[in-house]
């Protein structure tokens, strides 16, 4: 079974284990040591990723509106997320409505975004030998709406164009600051 490590127990309840000696409690240190520096590196490799993804996105947009952006998004957004990935670290994103089938949520995944805590949405996990990182993707503007909303919010020839590109589509139905999935950061040990 994966163990979490929650950042907020890590960083921001001063929760400590108590040493009976100084090795005890220098190795306890350098785990949460380690866990605090793959969740710092993983929010700043995730805050690139989004700023990038976004500006990307919102250059389709200006270009040639919101179909062109789901057009951009169905051919790039992967290539390009993947472009950003490292040597030691691999960057994805999961969603439990999803658009792109390749970035469904696992059931393990589901229960990790169903977990985050609105103060603090970032965790890592320990799996197979890796330190994985989770931070929640928000609507975080009404343009975000205009492909991932409602119905009656959905720009027309966006959902003529998500129709098109991604006929088994769930991201829609979304409202500003909703849970829109998570940036995933597999660091290799």
């Amino acid at each position: 079974m994966k163990s979490f490590i929650y950042i907020s127990a890590i960083l921001f309840t001063g929760v400590g284990v108590s040493c009976s000696s100084e090795s005890d409690k220098k190795k306890d240190h350098s785990i949460d040591q380690v866990t605090i520096d793959y969740i710092q590196l993983g929010d700043s490799l995730a805050n690139n990723a989004q700023n990038i993804l976004l500006s990307n996105v919102a250059g389709a947009i200006q270009t040639g509106g919101f179909a062109h952006a789901v057009e951009f998004c169905n051919t790039q957004a992967t290539f390009l997320t993947d472009s950003l990935s490292g040597e030691t670290y691999r960057i994805s994103r999961i969603s439990e409505k999803n658009r792109n089938p390749s970035n469904a949520a696992s059931v393990e995944e589901l229960e990790i975004l169903q977990s985050f805590d609105p103060d603090h949405p970032q965790t890592t996990i320990e799996a197979d030998g890796k330190t994985i990182y989770y931070k929640a993707i928000k609507i975080g503007m009404p343009t975000c709406l205009k492909c991932h909303g409602t119905e009656e919010s959905i720009d027309p020839e966006a959902a003529r164009m998500i129709r098109e590109k991604y006929p088994d589509d769930k991201a829609t139905g979304y409202s500003e600051g909703d849970l829109r999935g998570a940036w995933k950061i597999v660091f290799n040990h």
